[in-house]
């Protein structure tokens, strides 16, 4: 399964696997009961306050004909099901992709899933090396699995002592996404130990303090691991 580097609001690359093929059928039977619910609601209230058939008919047609561009252009790469499934649409390189990138698929859907009942769709993502249908390598996308299997080590939240004392007041700066993206960088450098894992350590450690705009001479390591208690000091304390 090929791994895809997405950059974080902290300009961190984080390895995330191209979603299998399971997991985006999945996806697609459940956007399709959404389509499918969204058809039938939209009947009942056009009998309901006696809208013209032409209008009702274009009302229920192109919103649910432009379902996937218009979802994955608003949610920034998600449908809802896909939201659901913790997946999402991204550019080869990580980056988000554009509305240009949204509609290529789109267009693409026609061959993919349309015209062969999901079949060239199923095919293309079983045998790319990157996950991809032909929509994908026309738009230069994949889909990512954005799911952590994480234990309690793994989560962003720590035991931490009675007695704990704050070390950075202004963690208060960070969010979550912050917190849990260092608890990843530490989590892989205990993995993963090595020259790459160390440089992630330290890129990470820049972006944080330069978002939190302190200095330190704590190792990057120690440091990191420092904000994550602090971080739930002040979730445990109220003060966030």
């Amino acid at each position: 399964m090929a791994q895809i580097s997405i950059n974080t609001s902290q300009n961190v690359q984080i390895d995330h696997p191209t979603a299998d093929v399971g997991i985006r059928i999945l996806s697609q039977l459940l956007d399709y009961v959404f389509i499918f619910v969204y058809v039938m609601l939209i009947i009942f209230i056009s009998d309901l306050i006696g809208i013209d058939g032409g209008y009702g008919i274009l009302l229920i047609l192109l919103p649910a004909f432009f379902y996937s561009f218009i979802t994955e252009s608003i949610f920034h790469g998600q449908s809802f099901a896909k939201m659901i499934l913790n997946i999402k649409v991204v550019k080869l390189d990580g980056s988000q992709a554009t509305l240009l990138n949204y509609f290529i698929r789109w267009m693409f859907r026609l061959v993919d899933v349309a015209l062969s009942n999901g079949i060239v769709a199923i095919l293309m993502v079983a045998i790319s090396s990157k996950g991809q249908r032909l929509g994908d390598k026309a738009a230069g996308t994949t889909v990512v699995s954005l799911k952590k299997r994480y234990d309690f080590k793994n989560t962003i939240y720590r035991r931490i002592s009675e007695n704990y004392q704050m070390q950075f007041s202004q963690v208060e700066l960070l969010s979550e996404e912050d917190i849990t993206t260092v608890n990843e960088v530490i989590n892989h450098y205990f993995k993963n130990p090595g020259i790459q894992a160390r440089q992630l350590l330290i890129k990470t450690k820049e972006a944080i303090t330069r978002k939190m705009g302190i200095e330190t001479k704590l190792d990057s390591i120690e440091f990191l691991r420092t904000i994550v208690k602090d971080f739930n000091y002040m979730v445990r304390n109220d003060e966030y």
